[in-house]
């Protein structure tokens, strides 16, 4: 169940993402997508296809559940950002 997930999130990067990625920043993509399950229509989007990595990453910002912030992902979209930005696996 974890590979068809993964391969969901990796086909919807593959189909959204005009703009060439390193492998860190493909990487962090994919966490990021596998967890909110999406990035059509979003400024996540937009940012990455026009090349603005910097903006891009500042919109992976979802740490919410629920309507409640989660200590567990703030941590886990700072180690994303820093994955796409500066390839800290």
């Amino acid at each position: 169940m974890l590979k068809d997930d993964a391969r969901k999130s990796v086909n919807i990067i593959n189909r959204l993402v005009t703009t060439p990625l390193n492998q860190n920043q493909f990487d962090a993509l994919t966490s990021y997508v596998f967890n909110t399950g999406s990035l059509n229509g979003t400024r996540l989007l937009w940012n990455l296809n026009i090349g603005n990595f910097s903006g891009a990453a500042s919109e992976m910002d979802i740490i919410t559940s629920g309507g409640i912030v989660v200590n567990g992902l703030i941590i886990r979209r700072q180690n994303e950002q820093n994955l796409f930005l500066y390839g800290k696996y």
